[in-house]
């Protein structure tokens, strides 16, 4: 098993995200907010590591340090990571997005894996 180390920072939740614990998330439209992503490999701030619902804090996992990340389907170990359509869960990353994560084991579908965080477009 591996292990992670997250840099963490708290931000506001303007919409229910009690059941995106794990997935990709990218700034709202206000300065201390996040909201999923939605949109396949866009840009994420970083990974949701608590439920929140409506109004409450996100707990999110930044960038430079460590994660859980949902994967929507088979991703191997050492492969990057980006956004899936919709569900903000992880992918294995194609030619043209951006990566958002390396994974530190292999997933199968919703399967919820340690990833180092990182950002680069293929």
């Amino acid at each position: 098993m591996s292990h992670y180390q997250p840099v963490m920072q708290t931000f506001r939740s303007p919409n229910d995200l009690s059941t995106r614990q794990f997935c990709f998330v990218k700034m709202g439209s206000a300065n201390d907010e996040v909201v999923l992503c939605t949109v396949a490999g866009e840009i994420a701030v970083g990974v949701l590591m608590n439920n929140p619902a409506a109004g409450e804090l996100a707990e999110v996992a930044l960038f430079g340090g460590g994660a859980k990340v949902k994967c929507s389907g088979i991703v191997a170990r050492g492969a990057p990571i980006s956004v899936t359509v919709t569900t903000g869960q992880g992918k294995a990353a194609v030619a043209t997005e951006q990566v958002v994560a390396l994974a530190l084991e292999t997933s199968a579908a919703n399967d919820i894996i340690p990833v180092q965080l990182l950002t680069y477009k293929i």
